[in-house]
């Protein structure tokens, strides 16, 4: 009978410490979020400065040693890669006020068509056309003539 009641007064025991340690439990949710856009600071081991193609204001991101670097297939690239200006998605987590950047995808420029080549000749042929001064004009007339050149040069 002893017996029993020792089991019995066990188990009661046992139940009620695990009542009290899942009520201190506290329950944490993550969302994980994304932002697509062009690096305008970058300091490894630190910070990635995002602006963002909307017109939203930048987004300032936490990159820690775990943070992951990779293209667009999954394959890791150095932070050597990353430079003002690179196009890339962050995949990011809040944790209280801190905005920590899990994983960077760095994409790769779009190829260099004919048709591409042409459409930018003819953009800044027009921009030469309406330059407010006399140093835009020639910078656009300059690019115009760079994309007629490189559009007889490709080989679709």
């Amino acid at each position: 009978m002893k017996t029993i009641t020792k089991l019995i007064g066990s188990i009661i025991t046992s139940i009620a410490l695990s009542a009290i340690c899942l009520a201190d439990e506290k329950v944490v949710t993550t969302t994980r979020t994304t932002i697509a856009g062009t690096v305008s600071e970058f300091t490894p081991s630190k910070t990635i400065i995002v602006k963002s193609g909307t017109g939203a204001e930048a987004g300032n991101y936490l990159v820690t040693n775990e943070t992951v670097y990779v293209d667009e297939a999954g394959v890791p690239v150095t932070v050597e890669r990353i430079t003002q200006g690179s196009p890339v998605t962050v995949y990011y987590t809040r944790d209280g006020e801190r905005v920590l950047a899990s994983r960077v995808v760095v994409h790769t420029e779009p190829k260099m068509t004919k048709g591409r080549a042409k459409a930018l000749r003819e953009y800044y042929r027009s921009l030469a056309k309406n330059a407010p001064t006399p140093r835009e004009k020639a910078e656009a007339k300059a690019l115009a003539e760079y994309y007629d050149e490189l559009e007889e040069d490709i080989k679709d």
